[in-house]
């Protein structure tokens, strides 16, 4: 994540906003002597800075509770089987956004 790009100083100073980072589980409680809207503000920060982010691709509505925030994740979706080459075969990926209409992302047409 962004995080690992900024220096020392910087990443203190937005680590503390949060109690806990490695718990990102959907609840980002605010760390001692910070509010909700201060992690709030902080996420939202972070997901503009850095919106084609894979994690930020699965994130639906970020809403602030009295504790933090509460990040919404997409429900898990299996990748469709699609047909790759002229030999008949098939592969799923991940990165493949496309619906059922198969227009979309990650070498779609």
């Amino acid at each position: 994540m962004r995080w690992s790009a900024l220096g020392p100083e910087e990443y203190l100073r937005q680590r503390a906003v949060l109690a806990d980072l490695l718990a990102l589980d959907a609840h980002l409680r605010a760390g001692a002597g910070h509010r909700p809207a201060k992690v709030a503000q902080l996420v939202a920060f972070h997901r503009k800075a850095d919106l084609d982010e894979p994690p930020w691709r699965g994130v639906e509505p970020v809403e602030q509770t009295p504790a933090g925030v509460h990040v919404r994740f997409a429900a898990h979706a299996d990748p469709l089987l699609r047909p790759v080459g002229t030999a008949g075969g098939r592969v799923s990926c991940h990165l493949d956004r496309r619906g059922d209409s198969g227009v979309g992302a990650a070498g779609g047409s």
